[in-house]
């Protein structure tokens, strides 16, 4: 009896396991990439993008949204000596490089109330897009603000 019948289905298998987690990860690289573009966050990029570590002071897991994208609690706020630094959980990175926007580039356009409770909206460069962050996250980060 010819043994190549029952090698196919678990060679079969085998490439199964072993490319579904590849095609997965690819996938998801492709909509973080695609959010990342549509949100305005890549704009941003090439503006902000900073390789200056973390602020001591953040606010982690801050109710945000850019654009047309809702971040949902997976945004990094934090308050820097040069300004306001933005960053995404590591899960969401692919096309979110961390932001560091300048103090005077960030530009308070009033609070609004969403279903989410009140928020802030902040306009992030001269003609650049809105950021909606929770107005408790802002105040926190605010005070920090170097004067």
């Amino acid at each position: 009896m010819d043994g190549s019948s029952s090698q196919t289905p678990v060679g079969l298998l085998v490439g199964i396991l072993l490319g579904f987690p590849l095609v997965f990860a690819a996938f998801w690289s492709f909509v973080c990439l695609l959010l990342g573009l549509v949100s305005g966050w890549q704009g941003l990029g090439g503006r902000y993008r900073t390789t200056a570590p973390e602020p001591s002071f953040t606010v982690p897991s801050a109710h945000a949204g850019l654009g047309l994208v809702g971040y949902g609690f997976s945004v990094q706020l934090g308050a820097a000596p040069d300004g306001l630094d933005l960053r995404v959980m590591a899960l969401f990175r692919p096309g979110h490089p961390p932001l560091r926007i300048p103090w005077d580039q960030v530009i308070d356009e009033g609070a609004a109330f969403r279903l989410v409770g009140r928020v802030v909206k902040l306009r992030l460069g001269e003609g650049g897009p809105v950021l909606r962050v929770s107005a408790d996250a802002w105040e926190q980060v605010r005070r920090q603000r170097p004067r």
